[in-house]
């Protein structure tokens, strides 16, 4: 189960970023581009998103954290294009393997990218519109 409260390194992650940026965690909800164990269909992981954001109306913000997520709202985007209206923010995985880019980086390379991403998500939660995509 995808959670904010997993006893795990990429979970402490994200709970530092909200905090960090003051997003109290009943305004963020996780998501994973494969939403069940072992997933390799993107056509129907979609149909579940799809459904998934019809439930979140007033969803401003979807920040798709690493390359998986990233392709998954690209495609979401190429299919459903009324979803454009959700302002997006990529970001690092916050797993340290996504944090590092596959060793290609520091943590704290890392930490401070994902750290600009949540900043950026705050302001706009904030009401500024002026912050760019990506």
């Amino acid at each position: 189960m995808l959670s904010w409260d997993n006893d795990d390194p990429t979970a402490a992650e994200m709970a530092r970023q909200l905090a960090g940026v003051g997003i109290s965690w009943d305004l963020a909800v996780p998501w994973n581009a494969s939403p069940w164990p072992g997933s390799a269909q993107p056509a129907a992981a979609q149909d579940a998103l799809v459904h998934f954001l019809g439930l979140l109306p007033d969803l401003e913000v979807c920040m798709p954290m690493g390359g998986k997520a990233q392709a998954a709202w690209d495609r979401l985007l190429r299919d459903e294009p009324g979803f454009t209206r959700i302002h997006r923010i990529d970001a690092p995985h916050p797993s340290i393997r996504g944090l590092t880019r596959g060793g290609r980086q520091t943590a704290d390379v890392g930490k401070a990218v994902l750290r600009d991403a949540f900043a950026k998500a705050a302001l706009v939660l904030a009401g500024d519109t002026a912050v760019s995509e990506r």
